[in-house]
């Protein structure tokens, strides 16, 4: 079984603070207990009728506890074309983890970007550390150096975390490297994520 206590924090910050039907509580509540096939079976009904909050749980519980990532994939590709950036955060994870037609890098990165651009922090840094192991074109280690910084100006709890993704993204650039990633992350800031580039 894949990090179900991880996903469930991750999983935690899925719900807003809105009134849901019993079904959904109930839901939570077998989760809450590790009940995986309870769980589902609260949510995959509300998941089926389009809530948000309930695709992106289905999606998870499919991928960590069932290890399940095509169900997972379908789930979570539901909540993050609805524009849930943790959906897409989690969609993102399973193609970069995914096993098959399912590990595509290319297809993760761009699901880690749709959710940093929305102002997903844990995006930004996943996607930073993306970047610079999982070079595709020249500019990637500076794109990544960009999003450690965007991230580091949005993070004001994790000072030592930040401080390390920074230290790992900068080590792969030249001094006129670290300036452009610096430009580029002003931009990204200035502009509310929209040129982030």
């Amino acid at each position: 079984m894949k990090s179900v206590f991880r996903s469930a924090a991750v999983a935690a910050m899925l719900i807003p603070t809105v009134a849901y039907p019993q079904d959904f509580e109930a839901g939570w509540d077998a989760f809450e207990e590790s009940d995986f096939a309870g769980a589902l079976e609260e949510w995959l009904p509300l998941a089926a009728k389009g809530e948000i909050a309930a695709q992106g749980l289905v999606g998870i519980v499919y991928r960590d506890a069932f290890e399940d990532d095509t169900s997972a994939a379908f789930w979570l590709t539901r909540a993050a074309e609805q524009g849930s950036d943790e959906a897409m955060f989690n969609l993102g994870l399973t193609y970069a983890d995914g096993e098959g037609e399912l590990n595509d890098v290319t297809i993760a990165r761009n699901w880690f970007l749709r959710a940093a651009r929305q102002g997903h922090l844990q995006s930004m840094f996943t996607l930073a550390a993306f970047l610079t192991a999982n070079p595709e074109y020249d500019d990637d280690y500076i794109r990544g150096h960009m999003w450690a910084i965007v991230a580091s100006e949005n993070d004001l709890e994790n000072g030592d975390e930040t401080r390390l993704v920074l230290a790992s993204t900068r080590i792969y650039l030249s001094e006129a490297g670290e300036s452009e990633a610096k430009k580029r992350a002003q931009r990204c800031i200035d502009t509310g994520y929209d040129q982030c580039d």
